[in-house]
């Protein structure tokens, strides 16, 4: 162990810096930080990314929260950053990047005032607004004994040129180790605090990284890496050398730990986060609520998680049904957290789901995410939306799908697609209005990646149906997302093929459930689901599915299009009739353009072209009928013809149901009468059948 009773602090010339900087902006003299064998490529953090010799240490850490303007700064909350009372910028602009590329984005912000800690060298300053979401701000690490940080690695900012002028992207990274028993209180020129030391070998040490501070480094931050995140432990006050052996030198900080108190003292509406942090574990005596505060063991008791502390949930399942926070979070050994529809669970730094459930109708903020051996499932409307990156390795990803908005995993970095993981799909709902037509082919996203998607999901969906009507077809994957390609099929489109044809009808009439409610299979399942004929999701084959089906006129057509414009609003009286003559229907157009229609009686269909997407209504009289129509077609006919005679009292009540498609418009309809055993007129001639069936 060094004497340094020996150690000269070399503070003159940095003191008079610091002089001339507590007075205004100015860029201070200043020179790059010293390494062993320094390397642009490793040690630079905003050297040229495209440079693929790039291979920066500071990776795959995040440095957003470290800035600069003329001096350094380092957040420690949303508000709040740490600097150098003898060199620090009380005004003026700040910039955090959000990656380590010059050119990527920055933030800037503005100084609204600071004060110095007494007692220090720290400078405390607070910004105008607190940062966004996107840049980092840092715990400090708090072990019990001084003893612990003895020779524990750091990583240590300072400039990469000299100056003035120096940018805010003049940021070199080193490495060094806490001196040995080196924490103690020292007077560096006029003033006094708590210290720690780090020589620089050279060589041995860290090696090529090996670091020594210089001019212009003062008010840069030192870091341990403390279970995978930075954590702060030094601002940068000074260097020295012994002065028996001016081959002995190294560099010292004040030491942040010991003045977490006076900075919480001194910040308004923020405190700092304590590595590490105080751990709150479920009880494991049963599901929950997170607000139930009885049910955390935690120091002390009957209280709850916030961003302060660390969460762990295991064996039980915990819900978040108002918003909650936490600093880091662990589901593990069959744990399961949900996060219910409208509320948000904000984890400061990083959620870990090892042998767990997450479960997401609502919302998961955090920093990075890595899932193992686990199972992730999120709903319609739900969202995991990390800062950085998301790894997932041997892990069940099940997604659900149901109306416009698709729940997924939304990543500011990487998403990491491992070994073993399985893509599951589950339709919850339709994928939009069917009595609007909305059907066909439709794309989902589930993941997007502001960096990269790299790998892929080893397993996909072998069962091609998902519930609601809903079609796998295939997954794509490019360099920012994942896309599942799916059909959302038409009513009566029983099998998936994009079409309504015979055997789509020969399955709904064979089932035979039309009018029986709900039916259940011996498994407790229901008997009525999409291929035998329920095309509203209410488990029963009725009336509204076969309006559905007839309103959808898709039968026979081949491929049908994919999501079509919802059929148009009706009108008021005066555009299409039916008119009920002594020698039958007859199609009166009234003041409207409608040209081209023919009947056909093989195809039972009214086909032709709607000029001006015209919408049909209905009048509940006997002599005026609007819509299609059902009756025994005789022969070809065009638009104004009279079209035969119906076998129905037409005194008696009638009801008519149609629709108009795009162009070709498509008329459909269905007469029912009120009497059993009267025959049913239907343009559809399958859908009569069915009906026919219900009635012997």
């Amino acid at each position: 162990m060094r004497d340094e009773s020996k150690f000269t602090v070399i503070s003159r010339s940095l003191l008079l810096v610091a002089v001339v900087a507590s007075f205004g902006p100015t860029d201070p003299a200043s020179a790059a930080m010293v390494l062993q064998a320094y390397a642009p490529e490793k040690h630079d953090r905003f050297h040229d990314p495209a440079d693929p010799a790039k291979a920066f240490i500071g990776d795959p850490y995040d440095w957003s929260g470290v800035g600069r303007g003329t001096r350094w700064a380092t957040m420690i909350s949303p508000s709040y950053f740490l600097s150098a009372t003898h060199s620090h910028q009380s005004a003026g602009e700040l910039f955090f990047y959000t990656s380590n590329d010059p050119d990527g984005p920055a933030e800037v912000y503005t100084i609204e005032s600071g004060t110095p800690i007494d007692g220090s060298d720290l400078w405390l300053g607070k910004l105008t607004t607190p940062v966004s979401r996107n840049i980092n701000y840092y715990p400090i690490l708090a072990l019990p004994e001084h003893a612990d940080y003895d020779d524990l690695e750091i990583y240590t900012f300072g400039l990469s040129a000299e100056g003035p002028p120096t940018t805010p992207t003049t940021v070199r990274l080193g490495r060094n180790n806490f001196d040995p028993g080196s924490i103690e209180s020292r007077t560096v020129g006029a003033s006094t605090g708590v210290t720690f030391l780090y020589d620089f070998d050279n060589p041995g040490g860290t090696g090529d990284d090996e670091s020594y501070l210089q001019g212009g480094d003062s008010g840069g931050p030192s870091f341990v890496i403390h279970n995978g995140d930075p954590a702060l432990v030094g601002i940068h006050w000074f260097i020295w050398e012994d002065d028996d052996d001016p081959s002995l030198i190294g560099s010292g900080d004040t030491f942040v730990p010991a003045y977490v108190d006076h900075i919480n003292t001194a910040m308004v509406g923020e405190q700092v986060t304590l590595l590490p942090t105080p751990e709150f574990t479920w009880d494991g005596l049963g599901d929950g609520d997170w607000h139930s505060a009885s049910r955390w063991i935690a120091d002390p008791p009957n209280t709850l998680p916030d961003r302060y502390h660390t969460v762990t949930v295991h064996l039980d399942t915990v819900t978040v049904a108002a918003d909650a926070g936490a600093y880091s979070l662990q589901v593990s050994d069959a744990g399961q957290l949900n996060v219910e529809a409208g509320h948000a669970l904000q984890v400061v730094s990083q959620v870990g789901v090892d042998t767990g459930k997450l479960s997401l109708h609502g919302t998961l903020d955090t920093r990075g995410a890595a899932f193992t051996a686990a199972e992730l499932e999120i709903a319609p409307g739900g969202l995991l939306d990390v800062v950085r990156d998301v790894t997932i390795e041997q892990t069940e990803y099940v997604c659900q799908l149901g109306g416009p908005t698709q729940g997924q995993i939304i990543a500011g970095g990487d998403v990491i697609l491992g070994d073993g993981n399985t893509l599951t799909l589950e339709a919850i709902d339709f994928l939009g209005d069917l009595s609007a037509g909305q059907w066909g082919n439709q794309s989902r996203t589930i993941l997007t990646a502001a960096g990269a998607v790299a790998g892929t999901f080893d397993q996909i969906p072998t069962d091609l149906y998902l519930g609601h009507g809903v079609f796998y077809q295939g997954v794509v994957y490019d360099d920012h997302s994942v896309v599942v390609d799916l059909l959302q099929a038409a009513p009566g489109d029983t099998d998936g093929n994009h079409k309504v044809e015979g055997p789509d009808i020969f399955a709904i009439i064979t089932a035979s459930l039309f009018g029986d409610g709900e039916v259940l299979n011996p498994d407790g399942t229901y008997k009525a689901v999409w291929g035998t004929g329920d095309f509203d999701g209410n488990h029963k084959v009725e009336g509204p599915d076969i309006f559905l089906l007839l309103n959808a006129s898709l039968f026979g057509d081949g491929i049908y299009s994919n999501n079509p414009a919802p059929a148009p609003a009706a009108r008021a009286g005066g555009d299409v009739k039916l008119v009920v003559t002594a020698d039958g229907l007859v199609i009166d157009a009234g003041d409207a353009t409608v040209t081209g229609f023919v009947l056909s009686s093989e195809s039972g269909i009214l086909t032709g072209n709607d000029a001006n997407n015209i919408g049909l209504f209905q009048e509940d009289n006997d002599e005026t009928i609007s819509g299609a129509f059902a009756m025994q077609i005789k022969g070809e006919h065009s638009l104004g013809d009279v079209i035969g005679e119906t076998d129905v009292d037409l005194a008696g009540d009638l009801t008519l149901a149609y629709t108009l498609v795009g162009v070709p418009g498509v008329f459909t309809a269905s007469v029912v009468v009120p009497e059993p055993g009267t025959l049913l007129l239907l343009l559809s001639g399958f859908v009569g059948l069915l009906l026919w069936r219900r009635r012997m």
